[in-house]
């Protein structure tokens, strides 16, 4: 079995969720015998146009704009002649670039993994996407030969936005390496002397950490007992976020930190008291299924995506319209365990593996 990932970036150097899944994905598909190459198109001055990470091949193409246009990508996979093309995120033009190329060859497998969220990252994005969804889009994912979508939520939208056949869809959700995660979980324990709420992700406006700073600051008003903020990432936000801090006064409670090793990452999630995340656009969210592996309450912002995690009280939702004041009351409710979360049995990565090389085998 040959298996082209094609992706607008990949890790290494990048630590998003989707790109530290994907080469997770890779690597195990590779232990298990898959021939297995990544084709990106993050290439810039310091990385390497062709590398191998654990044994995965990467194979980096120079781009431009938001939107990653690499022409040579386009050219490289145009040159395939068989073999399974596993695309991820639908916005970008490395999909676009995957979907000409199942165009030109039928011989090729196209396996699509769009990521959708079913509105863009600000006013901008929603323009391009009223226009690039009927003309562009709908083809994308008429021409995929099996759609992966990480949610019943993701599924969802995509049947509704692009009159996708349920049956064309597999949910298969990432999966954790919850062997590795068991060992940082028995080696670190939280200490009574503080609550801690976390978040970890982006820095970007639509992650909604601007919310989370200001409902904190109101939790600290109506909260008796000692409580900090732990804010873990990088983003374009990270200046103004800090000056909102400044601004409030609470730059004693609240530390940011970034690029973590999965271990210390492991420990911020043992220590604290509450997850947090306030996300407007998510297809899946691996960190909340971290915290929720680590036993924490989750509080998450009204979404479809997180709407069976909800309804079954393994997270607590906030409206979509919510204030600081409200969503500093969810928080206190959760810290005074006047809501306590139903365990979550997180996916294993070897389970999602193997599923999704059931459906390889159906395409191929």
């Amino acid at each position: 079995m040959n298996v082209s990932f094609v992706v607008h970036r990949i890790y290494p150097p990048y630590v998003g969720g989707d790109e530290v899944q994907i080469m997770k994905t890779a690597e195990e598909l590779s232990r298990r015998g898959v021939d297995v190459a990544i084709f990106s198109a993050d290439y810039r001055p310091g990385l390497e146009r062709q590398t191998f990470y654990k044994d995965v091949e990467i194979n980096r193409f120079p781009s431009f704009g938001r939107y990653y246009i690499s022409p040579r990508l386009l050219n490289c996979l145009c040159n395939k002649r068989n073999g399974i093309i596993h695309s991820s995120t639908y916005g970008h033009f490395p999909t676009l670039a995957a979907t000409v190329c199942k165009a030109k060859n039928d011989q090729i497998k196209y396996v699509l993994q769009p990521h959708y969220h079913g509105a863009g990252r600000n006013l901008l994005n929603n323009l391009v996407m009223k226009i690039y969804n009927p003309l562009v889009g709908k083809r994308i994912f008429e021409k995929a030969d099996k759609i992966r979508c990480l949610s019943e939520g993701e599924k969802a939208l995509v049947v509704n936005d692009f009159g996708v056949s349920p049956s064309k869809i597999s949910v298969i959700p990432f999966g954790l390496d919850v062997d590795k995660l068991r060992i940082f979980k028995n080696r670190f324990r939280r200490e009574e002397k503080e609550h801690r709420i976390l978040y970890v992700g982006q820095l970007e406006n639509f992650k909604g950490v601007h919310l989370l700073i200001k409902a904190f600051a109101q939790l600290l008003k109506i909260f008796n007992e000692k409580a900090t903020l732990r804010i873990i990432g990088n983003g374009s936000q990270k200046g103004s976020l800090t000056k909102l801090v400044m601004g409030l006064k609470i730059q004693d409670q609240v530390t940011f930190k970034a690029n973590l090793t999965e271990e210390d990452l492991c420990r911020e999630y043992c220590e604290a008291s509450l997850f947090v995340l306030l996300s407007k656009l998510e297809s899946y969210s691996i960190v909340v299924r971290e915290a929720l592996f680590f036993e924490l309450p989750v509080i998450v912002l009204q979404n479809r995506v997180f709407e069976d995690l909800a309804k079954n009280r393994y997270c607590f939702e906030v409206s979509s319209q919510a204030g600081p004041k409200e969503i500093a009351l969810k928080m206190l409710k959760c810290l005074k365990k006047d809501l306590q979360p139903k365990i979550f049995r997180v996916p294993a990565l070897n389970e999602t593996i193997e599923t999704l090389i059931t459906l390889y085998d159906k395409v191929g």
